[in-house]
C-alpha cells in the first residue's frame, strides 16, 4: 500500500538505517494506522498535496497528549513535528533524468530539518524535509528548456519518514547531557557542531536550487543565541 520509499524506510532497508519502532515493538502493518480511504482518497476529492487528506493517521490518536510526556515534549511540541526528533535517516530522490541522460543527482538517505512549507495542514515552524527530483531543465528532452516558474515550489518539501525510533542521534545522549547536545548548534573546538541537521542555503552550489529553496532553509529563523548566527 505504501510508496517503495516508505516501505523500505519502515523496514529499514536504507543504508544505515534500523526498523521502525512500530513494526518491531507492535508488529504494525500499514493498515494498523491507515486505512484504503486515506490511502486511495475515497472522497474523491482534489488535493494540491497529500497532507490535505483529512482521514490521515496522526502520532495523538495512539499516544495522546504527548506533550506532557517530558520535558523536551513540552518545550518543542508546538514548534517541532514528531519525525523532527524521532525520525532516521531518509530517502531524498535525485533529479529527474530523461532522454537517457542519467540523473543530476542520485538519491541517497540524508536528514535535514527546515522551516515547514505546509503550516497551513501542519501547525509547526521546524519539520523534516526531503528533496524532490526536480530540476528546471527536467523537460528539455521535450523542448521545456527551463520550467516556467520552477521556484515558486520549494525544492524540499515536508515529510514523515516511516522510520521512527525512540532514540535517535538526535535523542539519545550521553548520560547527564540533555537531548539540545545532539540537536542544537554549539560549537566545540571551534568547530560548529550539528550544524548538519539543518538545512541551509550554504548546502547548495546552484542558484537555481537556492532560488527554490528560499521559503525552507533556516538561515534566519534558528535561535539569535546560537553560533554562526
Amino acid at each position: 500500500m505504501n510508496s517503495p520509499t516508505e516501505f523500505g524506510s519502515y523496514y529499514g532497508e536504507g543504508l544505515g538505517t534500523q526498523p521502525d519502532v512500530h513494526l518491531t515493538k507492535a508488529g504494525f502493518t500499514c493498515m494498523d494506522c491507515h486505512t484504503t480511504g486515506d490511502m486511495h482518497n475515497e472522497a474523491n476529492v482534489i488535493y494540491e498535496h497529500r497532507y490535505q487528506v483529512e482521514a490521515l493517521p496522526t502520532c495523538e490518536q495512539c499516544h495522546g497528549d504527548v506533550s506532557k510526556d517530558n520535558l523536551y515534549h513540552r518545550m518543542h511540541i508546538e514548534d517541532m513535528s514528531c519525525h523532527t526528533c524521532h525520525s532516521q535517516d531518509y530517502n531524498n530522490c535525485g533529479n529527474c533524468h530523461v532522454g537517457g541522460e542519467g540523473a543530476r543527482i542520485t538519491h541517497y538517505q540524508g536528514y535535514k530539518i527546515g522551516l515547514n512549507p505546509i503550516p497551513e495542514e501542519r501547525p509547526y515552524k521546524y519539520s523534516v524535509l526531503r528533496r524532490t527530483l526536480a530540476a528546471p531543465d527536467s523537460w528539455s528532452h521535450y523542448g521545456v528548456e527551463d520550467l516556467p516558474n520552477f521556484s515558486d515550489k520549494p525544492l524540499f518539501n515536508y515529510t514523515t519518514p516511516h522510520g521512527i525510533l525512540r532514540w535517535t542521534r538526535r535523542t539519545e545522549v550521553p548520560e547527564g547531557e540533555s537531548c539540545s547536545t545532539n540537536c542544537h548548534i554549539r560549537e566545540v573546538d571551534g568547530e560548529l557542531v550539528n550544524a548538519e541537521f539543518y538545512l541551509f542555503s550554504t548546502d547548495f552550489k546552484e542558484q537555481w536550487e537556492k532560488d527554490a529553496t528560499t521559503t525552507v532553509v533556516v538561515d534566519d529563523a534558528l535561535p539569535a543565541d546560537w553560533p554562526g548566527k
